[in-house]
């Protein structure tokens, strides 16, 4: 009677602290489960830190910023006049600007000209940690119908003269003839093999344009305002 009473008693206890067969008792069951726990915790991780590494891979394997996040001045990240450094972390822009260099974006004003080099907002599909805005040139104004032939782009038919273009570059993506809808603009990047651009984005609204860049002002040796800017 005592006997039957006790095992009523213990089947009735959590299963964790029931004694198991094969020689497992509650203590060995409480650190496998805790092992299994931490095994998910890191798997986790790992994860997170593989989607990470691919994203960020995709975004330098695609020029991701001719510019990049800017980097503060010792004044709290304004420039003279109202603006940013920016540091450029990838070859989209070369020969114009370096990976390395450091180029004063200022803030948008007034209407944007043909060459000038400025600084965006990428689509948020495009975007990966650490980039999220672009330095590309303004090739096409809105309203412009553009195409391209071979390296060689063509706005309302006739061919644009490029010298800021690196001679002998490999074409970028040919570009469909289209028209450049109102408030938008059409940019490349100047190393236009390994660009994402307007070839590939499309063109880009007025409203995601943050500001212009100016020039390079780090290293010293480097120093000078943007060619065809």
């Amino acid at each position: 009677m005592i006997q039957e009473q006790a095992r009523t008693v213990d089947d009735r206890a959590p299963s964790a602290f029931r004694v198991l067969e094969g020689g497992l008792d509650a203590d060995a069951l409480f650190k496998e489960a805790r092992r299994r726990r931490r095994l998910r915790w890191l798997f986790g991780i790992l994860v997170a830190v593989v989607v990470l590494g691919i994203a960020a891979a995709i975004g330098t394997a695609y020029g991701f910023s001719g510019g990049a996040g800017p980097n503060q001045h010792a004044s709290g990240g304004t420039a003279s006049g109202g603006g940013w450094v920016y540091t450029v972390k990838a070859a989209s822009m070369e020969p114009t600007l370096l990976p390395g260099d450091q180029v004063e974006v200022t803030k948008r004003t007034g209407v944007l000209k043909r060459g000038d080099l400025v600084d965006f907002k990428l689509p948020i599909r495009f975007q990966t940690p650490g980039n999220d805005t672009m330095i590309k040139r303004v090739i096409g104004l809105p309203g412009e119908t553009i195409s391209s032939s071979g390296a060689t782009v063509v706005i309302n038919g006739m061919p644009l003269s490029e010298p800021y273009l690196e001679s002998g570059d490999a074409p970028g993506a040919a570009i469909a003839n289209q028209v450049i809808p109102p408030g938008e603009y059409f940019v490349l990047g100047d190393n236009r093999s390994d660009s994402l651009d307007s070839s590939y984005l499309g063109p880009i609204p007025s409203a995601s344009i943050i500001g212009i860049a100016k020039g390079i002002v780090a290293p010293p040796s480097r120093s000078e305002p943007i060619p065809g800017a």
